[in-house]
Parts: structure tokens; sequence; C-alpha cells
């Protein structure tokens, strides 16, 4: 990847149907909230400029010029300091690279032909892989991928920096909470860890530096690979991994509203003194799956430990 900065001016190109085109959204949404102050354009096939003119994260909206020479002159004029690809295009890539485009990132399938496709990445600076055709993976997290591939928000949308890519379910596992009367005895997970890994999840787990040892102790006792990401993840990377997730098994917690706001399939909440209803999930439109672990203890909840 070239050696830049963040880009001031900058081109979303989606593929030329419209339903890609809505898919491109977030993309762009996580763009302006990165970016906040650049300019970003949206080049659109014509039919889609009505469907997108409301969108409030672009300041430009434009269609495809006609004409090899009239497209080479709409790059030029442009002056966009980085291009985000969608398309399987290597002309567009061609046309970026010649109008002097300093960081243009695609994917590295690009439609040769009428009927052929290869994986080349020509022209590219930053190539993403395209998804295979079984994928498990929404098209819009592989879109996500554009963003690590600015530096902006690393690995929101890709924890395969932490080792975590691949096709197999993954489930996080969260033992950290502010307050301490929410804790428990990490010993109790193990059962269900080794329940997860026969079931095929890989497994990570998530906290603060401080929390790192609790999980080395875990994985000592179990045997299991888990993947220790506490203190080495940011906050805001947070919501990106459990947007891949299938599965987080939490103390009640800020991981489990993030997980229901992005829309992890299923939570388990652990509410030992707390009021799983009070604190439950916000899932108005019964998107996820929640499951409240809990003692019915007449005294509870009380907050103490």
């Amino acid at each position: 990847m070239p050696a830049h900065s963040a880009p001031q001016r900058l081109i979303v190109l989606p593929p030329r149907f419209i339903g890609d085109c809505v898919l491109v959204v977030p993309l762009l949404r996580q763009l302006r909230h990165a970016l906040p102050g650049a300019h970003i354009a949206l080049r659109l096939p014509k039919g889609a400029i009505p469907l997108m003119v409301p969108c409030p994260y672009v300041d430009a909206l434009e269609t495809d010029a006609k004409g090899l020479s009239a497209q080479d002159r709409q790059w030029r004029e442009g002056g966009y300091d980085a291009a985000l690809i969608l398309r399987t295009s290597w002309k567009d890539a061609l046309l970026a690279r010649l109008a002097g485009v300093r960081h243009i990132v695609g994917y590295d399938q690009q439609r040769l032909s009428r009927t052929r496709v290869a994986r080349r990445g020509w022209f590219l600076h930053t190539r993403i892989p395209y998804s295979a055709l079984d994928t498990r993976d929404h098209q819009i997290l592989t879109h996500g991928r554009f963003l690590e591939a600015l530096e902006l928000w690393p690995g929101a949308l890709a924890p395969e920096r932490f080792g975590l890519e691949g096709e197999r379910p993954l489930a996080v596992l969260h033992l950290a909470a502010a307050s301490r009367n929410k804790g428990i005895d990490p010993a109790k997970t193990l059962p269900t860890l080794h329940w997860l890994h026969r079931q095929g999840y890989r497994i990570a787990c998530t906290g603060l530096a401080a929390d790192a040892p609790t999980y080395e102790g875990l994985r000592s006792a179990s045997g299991l690979p888990l993947a220790n990401l506490a203190g080495r993840m940011a906050l805001e990377e947070l919501p990106g991994l459990l947007q891949r997730a299938n599965l987080l098994l939490s103390l009640d917690s800020a991981p489990i509203h993030m997980a229901a706001a992005v829309g992890t399939p299923s939570i388990v909440g652990v509410y030992g003194a707390t009021n799983e209803r009070q604190w439950a999930p916000w899932d108005p439109v019964g998107r996820i799956r929640f499951e409240p672990v809990y003692l019915s203890l007449p005294c509870r909840p009380c907050h103490a430990k």
C-alpha cells in the first residue's frame, strides 16, 4: 500500500445495478463518519441517481461520461486523491491511474470481456479479495474492507488482521464490565467454550488490556485456540467485530447493546445481580435471538455480587 494521508477528495464507484448502489450506503456512512470534512462523490448509473439524491453521506452524484475521451476528462477534472472501485472494471482503474489518483482501491476480480473474468487487480494500488460465490459474508461486509485499505477505522469491518478470517462461524466472549458486581467466575464458561469449539466456532475474547490474563487463563485451562483480543482492539473496532459475529456471550455490559445495534444474530447475556428486562438488548423488530442467563433468586436484582 502506498504511503498516504487521509483523502480529502474521493470517489466511490459501485456496481452498475440499482440494488448494488443501495448496498454501498453503509460504506458511505462509514466514510462520512471517518472523514467528516472530505468531499465524497458517487458515480452511478443514470437510473440510480433519483434514488440516491437523498443520501446524506455524499457531496456529489455523477454518471459515467460517454466515450473513452470524455471518461478520461471526467477523471482528470475530478481531482480525486482516492478512488474506491467496487466494480469489476480494469478500465476505471486505468483511467484513475492516468488521472493521477494516488490511491486506487478495487476488487482483484476484473471483467476482461463479456464472458470472462479473472483475478488480476490491474492498475490498482490496493487489491481487495473478491468473495467466492459460496461466501457466507454479506456483500456489505465485503465492501467494508475498503475502509481498512484506506486505514480508516482499521479493522472495523475486517477482523482478518486478528487471525479470524475464513468461513467458520464466529463467537465473541466478553467477560469485562465496568461494575465488579456483574462479574462471574471465568471457569464457568469452560463447558460452553468446549461446546462452541465442537460446533466449529472460532472464539474471540474481548476486553481491556487488564482482562487479557483472564482469557490467557481460559485458553490454558481449556486447551482451545481462543483469540485473545483484550487490549488489542480500539473501542470503535468492536462493532465491526460484532457485526461479523454469529454469537455474543457477554456479561451485562456495553457489547450486548453494540451487538444489538449491528445485528449480531444471537446474544447470550449473563445477568447476575442486574435486571435482564431493564437492560436487555433493544430489539423492537425481533432481529436477534436473546437468551438471558441468571439464577431465579428472590433477592435479585440487587446489584450486589
